[in-house]
């Protein structure tokens, strides 16, 4: 059987391979999406759980931004994120990096108005971890990466920092 995924286009869910991936222009970026299976058979209301996030990207994106922000001030991922980069990153580094933020701001919150969404992966067989985006300042600054994985409900279950 058919189904037809947003920007993935027909996947036929009785013979699924393990892994599709797409490129996407994403407000002015290019953006990774890559759907991820165990198996080669899926029931379409997991498909349609991924329609509803591919549908809402801006909305999703903004929300997962607005908890990553919750993170620096209640938890630690963001911070730790944060101050590595701070520690390890040289003046003129930093300097670059933070050009065209608002230099009004602390600099953990000028460094994270410079994240940018790389990638968003997709596991519709998994209801906690079903959607994972990776954050980047920039692959040419640093390898590391902010990771905000969300279920199948578009609710924050971890942040973490990843390379």
């Amino acid at each position: 059987m058919s189904f037809d995924l947003f920007y993935f286009n027909a996947l036929d869910t009785a013979s699924l391979n393990d892994y599709y991936e797409v490129e996407i222009d994403f407000q002015g970026r290019r953006l990774q999406l890559d759907l991820n299976f165990d198996s080669a058979y899926i029931n379409e209301d997991r498909l349609a759980h991924v329609n509803s996030y591919l549908e809402k990207l801006i909305s999703v994106h903004n929300a997962v931004i607005k908890a990553v922000y919750d993170d620096l001030e209640t938890g630690d991922s963001t911070a730790e994120f944060l101050n590595y980069h701070i520690e390890e990153l040289d003046k003129a580094d930093l300097d670059t990096l933070t050009a065209d933020a608002d230099h009004s701001q602390s600099l953990e919150k000028q460094i994270l108005s410079q994240l940018r969404l790389k990638r968003i992966g997709f596991y519709p067989e998994s209801e906690e971890y079903f959607a994972t985006l990776d954050f980047t300042i920039g692959e040419e600054i640093s390898q590391y990466l902010l990771v905000v994985k969300m279920n199948s409900k578009q609710g924050l279950e971890e942040i973490t920092m990843e390379s």
